[in-house]
């Protein structure tokens, strides 16, 4: 190859001539082939090509969208079957747990309020989350060791010696009527819990896979960026080697992009 272009650069200096035709006014141009990072090439028009995915895309902005709509879609477009496929599988793994933790939530959640009706004496199953709260904390509504204790030994270390204070503060919270309930026994107090326990582990669940599928659109989206700027600009740091022919020698040239 060497040989060659020396012997074409060596031609002039012999005194022979390029021939031209006499039906074109000018010497035509010599392609221009661009070596870049990861075995990209450009073509003599002037359009990327990649010899692994094929023609880029477009708009950064477009599949940043894509991105955020779905993860993994814009990679999909941008023909990076690879990555799209694990974004894909993570997306769908996310949701799936949103809605199976959602749903056993919910299920634990019907059942310890129905197990506080049947084993505590409630009163219906809509009641506020607070009450439920409350009737996980103590055996019964009043007797010993019950809120109602509670709240006695409360309004005494908040308001002693105003007695007239500390008997608003006890009737003002006390718990009667169809809200008293009392456990049945120790065990059915302890399963309670555990129930309630359980709901709210899978909402909380729920949370944390809902976050996650937001910060996968994130990550997505900062990714499909990434690659849709390489492959809009994928000359950078790559170099070049032209070959231009002139009337009277023929130049090489080496260049590199920054």
């Amino acid at each position: 190859m060497f040989t060659l272009l020396f012997s074409c650069l060596a031609a002039p200096a012999r005194g022979g001539s390029i021939s031209e035709s006499v039906f074109r006014e000018t010497a035509p141009s010599s392609p221009v082939l661009e070596l870049g990072d990861g075995g990209s090439t450009r073509s003599p028009l002037g359009r990327y090509y990649s010899a692994e995915y094929g023609p880029t895309t477009g708009s950064v902005f477009r599949e940043a969208a894509w991105s955020l709509l779905v993860p993994g879609l814009a990679q999909h477009r941008m023909g990076r079957r690879v990555r799209s496929s694990i974004y894909f599988a993570l997306e769908g793994i996310s949701w799936l747990a949103i809605g199976g933790f959602l749903w056993q939530g919910y299920n634990e959640e019907n059942t310890f309020k129905e197990y506080a009706v049947a084993y505590a004496g409630v009163e219906g199953t809509d009641n506020s989350d607070d009450y439920y709260e409350l009737i996980g904390q103590y055996l019964s509504s009043g007797g010993p060791g019950g809120y109602s204790e509670y709240l006695l030994r409360e309004a005494r270390d908040l308001y002693y010696p105003d007695l007239d204070a500390m008997e608003q503060y006890y009737t003002s919270n006390m718990v009667t009527g169809d809200e008293s309930w009392e456990w049945r026994t120790e065990h059915t107090y302890d399963l309670y819990n555990d129930m309630r326990h359980r709901s709210h582990t899978a909402y909380r669940r729920a949370l944390y896979s809902f976050v996650f599928a937001m910060t996968l659109r994130v990550v997505s989206t900062a990714d499909a960026v990434r690659i849709a700027r390489s492959d809009i600009q994928p000359g950078r740091n790559a170099i070049s080697l032209g070959i231009e022919q002139r009337r009277d020698a023929i130049l090489l040239s080496v260049g590199r992009q920054f």
